[in-house]
């Protein structure tokens, strides 16, 4: 059982002939959380109530027998309680936390018994029920580097294609792909493409996606999204890999699948290949984050590919076509809607 610290409290009233059952409450909270409200269960909880905090691994919210004990702690005057404690059980990472009741107002409150309570009932207090916030997670994890003798730059996307090379490979925003062996040890990353010399580059733009193809391993297609300088615009497209040289890319081997205009910061960007096959591309609404730019509802607008989420198949694009649309893409047939779009509304995905 992880070992506890309850916080003193100040002594209650004496009373006679009363004493107060233990009640135990239930914490639902997920790994990194920092100051997150969590209704937790429980009645009655009077000065002088030792309250035992679980963690509710199957969120029942009732004690059930591999339910983990995080602390004991003790009702105070004030109704409330705070302990620290050590999480050990999945889905946390090791570390220390720190739970304190609150008075927050609470929904959906439930007892002891893992039955929900009506706040609307004459006999219900909200104060019944405390709220936990958890204030800190000390984790005693340490961030180590990987790959200590590389550095990079303004990193955007770190891959590793299943193709039985074992190279890993990294996108910098100011449009280097670079390629190095997966060992610790290794001291020297390659240039697998540099297409600097055609991209806007600022802050938030400049190489933003990448992604092999699932075939990588025998077609040696991958894809990028950039922002390109001129004209100012962001650009979906495909390169090949040289057919004897898994490190290094083909320069002359682009081939253009899809422009956006215009370059705003809120331009997405990332690339996924679903279980599908068919290729997911995250494209931002153009505007810069303020509510008055004119471009702030494009996520409302679907005749625009703008601030939605793409889905279109690249796999033929070697038939002179710069790829097809899914047959089964929501709005396929929808008169004035770009049938590209899988998802909209979004603001910069």
């Amino acid at each position: 059982m992880p070992t506890a610290a309850a916080e003193v409290v100040a002594a209650c009233p004496a009373r006679r002939g009363r004493r107060t059952s233990p009640q135990n409450v239930f914490l639902d909270i997920e790994e990194g959380q920092v100051d997150q409200l969590v209704t937790v269960g429980g009645i009655g909880f009077e000065c002088g109530t030792i309250v035992n905090i679980w963690r509710d691994a199957n969120g029942d919210r009732v004690l059930d027998d591999d339910e983990e004990h995080l602390a004991s702690a003790k009702v105070g005057r004030d109704g409330r309680f705070s302990a620290d404690f050590t999480v050990a059980a999945p889905p946390f990472i090791p570390g220390q936390g720190r739970t304190k009741s609150s008075s927050a107002n609470k929904t959906n409150a439930v007892d002891g018994a893992g039955n929900t309570i009506n706040p609307s009932l004459p006999y219900f207090s909200t104060d019944d029920i405390p709220t936990f916030r958890l204030i800190s997670t000390l984790f005693n994890s340490r961030l180590e580097r990987a790959f200590p003798n590389l550095s990079f730059r303004l990193q955007t996307n770190l891959l590793q294609p299943d193709d039985d090379t074992d190279l890993i490979f990294i996108s910098e925003l100011r449009g280097r792909i670079l390629v190095f062996e997966n060992d610790q040890d290794t001291k020297e990353s390659h240039v697998f493409l540099d297409i600097s010399d055609q991209m806007y580059s600022s802050a938030e733009e400049g190489l933003l996606g990448l992604v092999f193809d699932p075939d990588y391993k025998n077609n040696g297609r991958f894809y990028v999204y950039y922002a390109a300088r001129n004209p100012k615009q962001m650009v979906l497209s495909r390169y090949s890999v040289m057919p004897n040289d898994p490190m290094e890319a083909d320069p002359n081997s682009e081939i253009v699948l899809m422009e956006i205009p215009g370059v705003s910061g809120h331009d997405g960007g990332q690339l996924a290949f679903g279980p599908d096959g068919y290729l997911y591309i995250s494209v931002g609404d153009g505007s810069t984050g303020k509510r008055s730019h004119p471009n702030s509802s494009n996520g409302q607008d679907r005749s625009t590919l703008r601030g939605s989420l793409l889905r279109i198949d690249v796999s033929g694009a070697s038939d002179g076509n710069a790829y097809r649309i899914p047959p089964d893409n929501p709005f396929v047939g929808a008169p004035g809607v770009r049938e590209e779009i899988w998802a909209y509304g979004l603001r910069n995905p």
